[in-house]
């Protein structure tokens, strides 16, 4: 673990643990029980850094709402997601530390892998970070929520500002060969295609690999790349292409610039185009105050995993709210979560009938402003749901995303 959020988490746990009152003074509150939650994010593996965010994000909400949710004491039990081990994990917090409910979970083949454990015991489930589509679409359960964006929700708003507003009618399209890639590639082209626009190169790289022999095919008359790379792939493929890419413009999801990884990219994401359901550069008083708050007990830049952990704290707590005091139904809970809105550092958050987020989605753009660099908003697109502009039903007919990969490349129009 980074000794910054080393850190961040030893202090986290301390301040839990501080009655909160002025000047010291204890505040007695109503005790309506306890709340036992288990978060089981990655602690080990690629996803680790994000699984930390996670983790750290959640902590700070209690660290700052008086280690209640909802009027809860709260009790936390901590798993690895780690990959085959997921499962594992999930049935000891369920099993043995006999949790209310389930946090985290970053990684899309991890969250898909425990799914149906947890909707067959009936646990509630928020996740955090994974953005498999089928989560809140094909498999949706009654208990899972997700304050994360899926892999392609995000992706189909940028595809409209780049198409339509930037007239960018051409798109090379970059991503990481595996679901997520897929899926947020697959919603790209789909919405922009959909707009008018034209794909005209598809190409996958594995995670951990060397980007620079795909990065020198990319097809230099696309108008723009749009790339999918995320995690400690984020920074080799920016620096390879900056140094053998096209001369375009280049747009991605919103793991290409996080703000994990934005501070070693440095000069070679400037002025790359993202999308994302946060950004550290809100200026509202409810994000500043949530930003400085996390930012000075020196956990390091707030980057969306913070924000998605911090979330789902506030999720849970409003949920709990609704609770009557004593022993926690997992029903009810899954129920309330699906049924709160809330004010977030994000802005409003609620959840469709299927138990997926629907909030803003902010295109950024990286710039540089006084030596750090940050993702600025520059068009913000309201209330987006995971069905973008498209009928639920019709949109839940379409082919999975994996199937469509490598099928989105359209040819030249006759003239």
């Amino acid at each position: 673990m980074p000794n910054a959020v080393r850190v961040l988490l030893a202090t986290l746990i301390v301040l839990c643990c501080v009655p909160a009152g002025l000047n010291g003074a204890t505040v007695t509150a109503p005790d309506k029980g306890a709340v036992r939650v288990g978060l089981l994010d990655a602690h080990s593996g690629y996803y680790e850094p994000e699984g930390q965010d996670v983790d750290a994000g959640f902590r700070y909400f209690l660290a700052t709402h008086d280690d209640e949710l909802g009027g809860f004491r709260v009790e936390i039990r901590t798993a690895d997601e780690n990959g085959d081990g997921a499962l594992a994990s999930a049935q000891q917090l369920v099993q043995v530390d006999m949790v209310d409910a389930i946090v985290g979970l970053v990684r899309s083949s991890d969250a898909l892998l425990v799914a149906g454990y947890l909707a067959d015991h009936k646990t509630p489930l928020v996740i955090a970070g994974a953005g498999a589509d089928a989560l809140t679409q094909s498999d949706a359960q009654k208990n899972f929520t997700r304050v994360a964006h899926t892999s392609s929700q995000d992706d189909m708003p940028l595809a409209d500002y780049l198409c339509k507003r930037l007239a960018k009618r051409t798109a090379a399209v970059v991503a990481s060969d595996g679901p997520s890639g897929w899926e947020s590639a697959g919603g790209f082209a789909r919405a922009y295609t959909d707009a008018g626009c034209r794909v005209v190169q598809e190409q996958y790289g594995p995670e951990g690999g060397d980007w620079t022999p795909l990065v020198a095919k990319i097809d230099p008359g696309a108008q723009v790349v749009f790339a999918s790379v995320g995690g400690i792939d984020a920074v080799p493929f920016l620096g390879a292409f900056r140094a053998s890419g096209p001369k375009t413009a280049l747009a991605g999801d919103g793991v290409l610039t996080d703000e994990r990884v934005l501070r070693d990219e440095g000069e070679s994401a400037l002025g790359t185009v993202t999308a994302l359901h946060y950004a550290a550069t809100l200026p509202t008083s409810r994000n500043g105050a949530f930003r400085h708050g996390y930012e000075s007990l020196g956990g390091g830049p707030v980057s969306q995993y913070v924000e998605n952990g911090y979330v789902a704290a506030a999720a849970l707590s409003a949920a709990l709210a609704k609770l009557p005091a004593g022993p926690i139904r997992s029903d009810a809970l899954a129920a309330a979560l699906r049924e709160v809105q809330f004010e977030a550092p994000r802005g409003t958050v609620r959840f469709d009938a299927f138990g997926q987020v629907v909030n803003d989605v902010y295109i950024r753009r990286v710039t540089q402003v006084g030596g750090r660099y940050r993702n600025d908003v520059i068009a913000t697109y309201h209330a987006v749901s995971q069905f973008w502009r498209y009928d639920p039903q019709r949109y839940l007919q379409f082919p999975p995303y994996a199937k469509l990969k490598g099928t989105w490349v359209r040819p030249k129009p006759s003239t």
